[in-house]
């Protein structure tokens, strides 16, 4: 794995991904729906703002959600 500076400029994906949505899903609806970029939120990198070199994303608590980065 890179350096956290292999981070910097990426944007941040969000996906919710809760048991009881993805329990009612087959194997291969639930690798279509990780693969699927609409199921996504982008969050762009925020260089130096306040906070400096970062991300800010919302999240729901009791939720589990899938995140990468682009």
């Amino acid at each position: 794995m890179g350096s956290p500076d292999s981070l910097t400029l990426m944007p941040l994906k969000i996906a919710r991904y809760d048991d009881e949505d993805m329990n009612k899903r087959s194997d291969e609806e639930q690798k279509t729906y990780k693969i699927t970029d609409s199921n996504y939120s982008a969050y762009p990198f925020k260089a130096k703002l306040d906070p400096s070199n970062s991300w800010t994303a919302p999240f729901v608590t009791n939720h589990k959600y899938r995140i990468y980065f682009d």
